[in-house]
């Protein structure tokens, strides 16, 4: 338990509100559920599609965003865990997408995919101005000004609308089998 407290400086309950930590957990109950349901073709139909296209999109989003939008000012970039969780978890998950999804994904699938990203974008405005939490530095109000973090965010959910789109492009027209709906 005493190694768990601290890590970096952030309690081991406290870095679980970051967006990286939660896909990532995600990730390990999507290979969870696909070790576990692999001899049931079902459940594994259930499995792919909606929520594997939902995962890929939320991975390339931890990858960009933290190398694109934070990781210039990250003393902690080259260690493993940190590498690991924005960068190697990211590629995989995509480079498994594009070897083995043959589900052929609806457009109306962005629709869920969304939820995920609107809740966590609607949570991190709650840290940011009710209690002067700023999760991520874009977030710093009192660095970047309200109006400013609020435009950023909302650039960032226009940019998982987009990479949920190229998502559901790239399944339709490139990887998926016409006879196996997502």
């Amino acid at each position: 338990m005493n190694a768990c407290v601290k890590d970096f400086g952030i309690d081991c309950l406290d870095r679980n509100k970051f967006l990286t930590v939660q896909s990532n957990y995600l990730v390990i109950i999507w290979y969870g559920l696909f070790i576990l349901w692999r001899n049931r073709p079902e459940k594994l139909s259930r499995l792919n599609g909606k929520f594997r296209g939902a995962l890929v999109g939320y991975m390339l989003l931890v990858m960009l965003a933290y190398h694109f939008l934070l990781s210039g000012n990250d003393d902690t970039f080259w260690t493993f865990s940190n590498l690991w969780q924005h960068y190697v978890v990211s590629i995989i998950v995509f480079i498994q997408w594009l070897a083995y999804e043959r589900h052929k994904y609806k457009w109306t699938f962005l629709f869920g995919w969304l939820l995920y990203p609107l809740a966590y974008a609607a949570f991190a405005l709650i840290h940011v101005f009710l209690f002067h939490d700023f999760l991520y530095s874009f977030l710093d109000i009192e660095t970047h000004g309200s109006s400013n973090v609020l435009l950023t965010v909302l650039l960032i959910v226009i940019f998982c609308i987009i990479l949920a789109l190229l998502v559901l492009a790239i399944n339709r027209h490139f990887l998926a089998d016409e006879t196996l709906q997502g």
